[in-house]
């Protein structure tokens, strides 16, 4: 008689997560007394399985506790006279499960993990593997690391012992430096049980990867440095123009495509450029046919705080209308003391929004910020400043406006405004980023006018060093969405003429 498993052999799990042991027939035997129970235990364990049976083989299925080191132990029974015990067969073998899979192409990063399992509704097309490319598997029994096989490359088999379902149970790729995973995230599966079918990794090109670039709709954008390169987005032409999506355009039209809706490109004198060839390129400067802009514009005058402030009638000393804590002021809910215009004085501190605003059709709120103002969006609202239409907001900074690395969309494709109103600071004008170690950045999406009188630092980049990088392809990380009907509903007195008297 013989036992399969054999001593010391491994027995593979079927893909019901059974396993089945079996004995050859024994001369004269009639029935068989087995013994089947975890590595150094007997039959008094729990999941011990021993009894008496006419049949040759037994199918169980493991359970975690017991682990995946068996003892098998089989002996024949005769009982024509009387009851005749044969010898003790006996074999220790360990359970072992196959995780198998394939790597697929996925060049437009389409791929979603649904439960534990990427999925593409693209059609996927098989990658060839490389040398370079590993599978690893770790997990509650141990460690190992396969090799492709297959009849084509991209697919692998991984014998590893049986795996129950833990979460500390990782398959992970390594792929070659040129490829990355978009899906999963990271290279890597967790929590996987075996034996299990259909791990498979999409892969994406990294050569394909863009860096960050921003995009100005249906409006105009100007820039006063009068030498160098003033206005400055490299616009990813051969991955954006073949996407329908995306326009290959530093100004594109507006949301309703009018024909000649996009803006034109001003500076001081300095140049404009958005093809990161050598040179200023301004081949795709507009979405529209003609390629406008104007160099060495130069304005005689600047529309500071100072301006509006005496535009509105501040006074010497302005009632600070807002008491709340600098660090998370709430939208005003009264009229302002003046009756024209709110006042906060910036000793007290950043004049720092946190929570959502939101301006209704009929509204018009402007407020004055002797220092600096700052907006955050820690709860993930997203859409942290709204104005209806019909509505109207401005800030008028005396320092610097910063917009948080946290204002912003995480779906690079949502296109709704973060910030809505007339944003206009005598300092800085400052989208911050928060840097490739924290995982890319989220997009920023502004409707209305931003200006930055001392500058204006566009920070942004999806490339988190890794699939995120991708999306700068086919989306400008920073968009600034014109809102004509501010012009509609602008207070009458940030529209008075200026005037210059000069002697002739």
């Amino acid at each position: 008689m013989t036992l399969t498993p054999s001593e010391g052999g491994r027995l593979f799990l079927a893909l019901d997560g059974t396993f089945t042991v079996a004995w050859s027939a024994s001369a004269k035997a009639e029935r068989y007394q087995y013994e089947l129970y975890p590595l150094n235990s007997d039959c008094t364990h729990p999941h011990a399985r021993c009894n008496i049976t006419t049949a040759r083989q037994l199918t169980l299925t493991p359970d975690p506790v017991a682990g995946n080191r068996y003892t098998l132990r089989v002996r024949p029974i005769n009982q024509s006279c009387s009851t005749q015990y044969g010898s003790w067969m006996q074999a220790t073998f360990t359970l072992f499960s196959h995780i198998t899979g394939h790597l697929i192409a996925d060049p437009n990063a389409s791929a979603t993990l649904v439960g534990n399992a990427c999925q593409d509704t693209d059609l996927p097309d098989l990658l060839d593997a490389t040398p370079l490319t590993t599978i690893t598997a770790e997990g509650q029994y141990a460690t190992y690391t396969g090799a492709f096989v297959g009849k084509d490359a991209s697919a692998y088999s991984l014998e590893v012992p049986w795996w129950p379902l833990f979460a500390n149970n990782l398959v992970t790729l390594t792929p070659d430096p040129t490829l990355t995973c978009s899906c999963p995230v990271g290279c890597r599966f967790s929590g996987i049980a075996a034996p299990q079918s259909a791990v498979n990794f999409y892969l994406t090109p990294l050569t394909l990867s863009h860096t960050g670039w921003w995009q100005v709709q249906g409006g105009s954008v100007y820039a006063g440095a009068t030498t160098g390169q003033a206005l400055v987005s490299y616009i990813p032409v051969d991955t954006c123009n073949p996407d329908s999506t995306c326009t290959a355009a530093l100004l594109a039209r507006d949301t309703d495509q009018t024909p000649n809706s996009a803006g034109v490109a001003l500076t001081g004198g300095g140049g404009v450029d958005t093809q990161p060839d050598s040179g200023n390129q301004l081949g795709y400067l507009r979405e529209d046919p003609a390629q406008l802009s104007a160099q060495g514009l130069d304005l005689p005058f600047k529309e500071t705080y100072a301006y509006f402030y005496r535009q509105y009638s501040m006074g010497v000393t302005p009632v600070s209308e807002f008491n709340a804590v600098a660090d998370d002021v709430p939208e005003p809910t009264t009229p302002p003391t003046n009756g024209r215009a709110y006042f906060y004085d910036g000793r007290a501190g950043d004049f720092t929004i946190r929570q959502p605003w939101h301006i209704a059709a009929g509204e018009q709120v402007v407020i004055f910020i002797d220092g600096n103002l700052r907006l955050q969006d820690p709860l993930g609202v997203e859409q942290l400043i709204t104005v209806e239409q019909g509505g109207f907001l401005a800030f008028i900074v005396a320092g610097d406006m910063v917009v948080e690395a946290s204002v912003g969309n995480t779906d690079s494709t949502n296109t709704s405004a973060n910030l809505a109103g007339v944003f206009i600071a005598d300092g800085w004008l400052r989208i911050a980023s928060r840097g490739l170690a924290a995982g890319g950045d989220d997009r920023f999406i502004g409707e209305g006018t931003f200006v930055g009188w001392r500058g204006v630092a566009l920070e942004r980049d999806f490339d988190d060093g890794h699939i995120r990088r991708i999306e700068n392809n086919t989306h400008p990380v920073e968009l600034f969405r014109f809102r004509p009907d501010f012009v509609l509903h602008v207070p009458a007195r940030m529209t008075a003429p200026r005037y210059v008297w000069q002697e002739t």
